[in-house]
C-alpha cells in the first residue's frame, strides 16, 4: 500500500497543465499566468506630488520657521489630471494636489499643514530639502521591468497591478474542467423527500465547493445508480468535456462497488488504496488522457482525500507553482490517543497566540461525522508509528 507522499508523487507526475488561453483581465481573476509579464509603462508615469501642498524651490525656504515664515507668491493651482502651465521661479509657489503633475522649476513639495494661505501669497513655516514629497517617474516600476512571473496566481493585487500598467488581456492556463459523479442507489439529491434507506448526496455538494475553491470549472454529472452500464454512460459523458473525472463512492470491495471495474474497462487504474486515515480507499487512474480520482464514500474521507490528493493536482494543472499546502508546527493543547499503523489526519482547531500556533483535537465519531469537520479548521498529521501524543508536544499541522 502506498504512503501519502508516494501516492501524491504518482498523481503529480501524471498531471500536466491545461492549455494556455488569452483572456480579459477581469476574467483572469483566480487563474494563473502562463507567461512572464513585463511592464509596458513606467510607474509612476510622470513626476507628481505625493501630498497636497505647494511645489516650491527648496532654496527659497532657508531659515523658514514658525516665528520667521517665508512668503511666496502663488502663481497657479494644479489639480490632479491637469498639466502645469507655468514654471516655478525664485520666490514663487504652485498649489498642488496629490497625484498632480509636478511643475518645472520646482524641486520639492511643502505639505499644506505647514503653510498658511493669504490671498495670492502663502506663508511657509518649515524648511524642506530637495526632492521631498515627490514621486519620480519610473520610481515604482521601470519600463520593461518584470512584473509577474509565469505561475503567479491572479488575485486582487495582481489585477490592480496589471491594470496600473494598462494590461487589458493576459495569457493564463485555462481553468481545469472537472466532471463529478456520485454513485449509489441509496443516494438522492438535496431537497428531495427521503425514502426508506436513502441518504442525501452531501458529498457531491462539498466536493463541488472544494473544486470551485481550487478555481476549477465544475461539470455536475449528478447521481448514478449502482449499475455498470449506467456508470459507464455517465463517465463517457463526462469525458467529452472534462480534464478530470471524479467519482464518489463505489471504490471499495462491496458487492455493489462497480466503479473500479468500469474505469478499468475504459482506461487503466494506477493505484488503489493509500496508507492514510481517513481516506484510505482512494483510486487513481487515467481514462485516455484524463485524470481519474475515485473518492471514498464516507463524507469526511471524501473531503480530506480531496485536500491531500486532488487539490494539488488541480492547482498544478491550472499552472500554480505552490500547489502543496504548507505544514506548520503547532503546540498540542490536549493529549491525543489513536491507532498506529497508518498516517492519521486528525481534525483539529488551530489558533495563533503569543507567536505560536496551538492545535486542539476536535472530538469525532468517525469518518462519517461531518459536524466534527465543520468544527475544525485544520488537520494534524500523525505519523503511522505513533499512537499517543502528550499535551504540549509540537505536532505537524495544516490549515483546511
Amino acid at each position: 500500500m502506498l504512503s501519502i507522499s508516494q501516492a501524491r508523487k504518482i498523481i503529480l507526475n501524471n498531471t500536466g497543465k491545461t492549455p494556455v488561453v488569452m483572456t480579459d483581465l477581469m476574467a483572469a481573476a483566480g487563474a494563473c499566468l502562463a507567461k512572464d509579464i513585463y511592464s509596458p509603462l513606467p510607474i509612476t508615469l510622470f513626476d507628481n506630488s505625493a501630498m497636497d501642498g505647494y511645489a516650491v524651490r527648496a532654496a527659497d525656504l532657508k531659515g523658514a520657521s514658525q516665528k520667521n515664515p517665508i512668503r511666496l507668491k502663488i502663481i497657479e493651482e494644479i489639480p490632479a489630471g491637469h498639466i502645469p502651465r507655468k514654471r516655478v521661479k525664485r520666490g514663487e509657489a504652485s498649489l498642488i494636489m496629490t497625484g498632480a503633475m509636478f511643475p518645472a522649476g520646482a524641486d520639492t513639495v511643502v505639505v499644506v499643514e505647514a503653510t498658511k494661505r493669504e490671498g495670492k501669497l502663502v506663508q511657509i513655516f518649515i524648511e524642506v530639502g530637495k526632492g521631498e514629497n515627490i514621486r519620480k517617474k519610473g520610481e515604482v516600476i521601470r519600463r520593461g521591468q518584470l512584473l509577474l512571473k509565469a505561475g503567479a496566481l491572479i488575485r486582487p493585487a495582481e489585477v490592480a497591478l496589471l491594470a496600473t500598467v494598462n494590461k487589458t488581456k493576459v495569457s493564463v492556463h485555462r481553468r481545469p474542467r472537472v466532471a463529478i459523479l456520485s454513485t449509489g442507489s441509496e443516494v438522492v439529491p438535496l431537497g428531495r423527500r427521503l425514502g426508506p434507506g436513502q441518504i442525501v448526496d452531501s458529498n457531491r455538494y462539498g466536493v463541488m465547493m472544494q473544486l470551485k475553491a481550487c478555481g476549477a470549472d465544475v461539470i455536475d454529472l449528478g447521481i448514478v445508480r449502482d449499475e455498470r452500464e449506467a456508470i459507464k454512460r455517465k463517465l463517457l459523458k463526462g469525458l467529452r468535456r472534462a480534464d478530470v473525472i471524479i467519482t464518489i463512492g463505489g471504490v471499495s470491495v462491496g458487492q455493489w462497488d462497480f466503479v473500479k471495474e468500469v474505469v478499468a474497462g475504459l482506461g487503466r487504474l494506477i493505484f488503489w488504496k493509500v496508507k492514510m486515515k481517513p481516506g484510505g480507499p482512494l483510486t487513481f487512474g487515467k481514462i485516455k488522457d484524463k485524470l481519474y480520482f475515485g473518492l471514498p464514500g464516507n463524507p469526511v474521507s471524501t473531503l480530506v482525500v480531496f485536500e491531500q490528493m486532488v487539490r494539488p493536482a488541480l492547482l498544478k494543472m491550472g499552472g500554480r507553482r505552490d500547489y502543496l499546502k504548507p505544514v506548520l508546527a503547532a503546540v498540542l493543547e490536549k493529549d491525543y490517543r489513536g491507532q498506529a499503523g497508518k498516517v492519521r489526519l486528525e481534525r483539529i482547531f488551530l489558533r495563533y497566540k503569543n507567536d505560536k500556533f496551538f492545535a486542539r483535537p476536535v472530538r469525532s465519531l468517525g469518518s462519517g461525522d461531518l459536524r466534527s469537520l465543520a468544527a475544525a479548521n485544520g488537520l494534524m498529521i500523525v505519523p503511522a508509528n505513533i499512537s499517543r501524543l502528550r499535551k504540549g508536544r509540537l505536532v505537524s499541522a495544516q490549515w483546511l
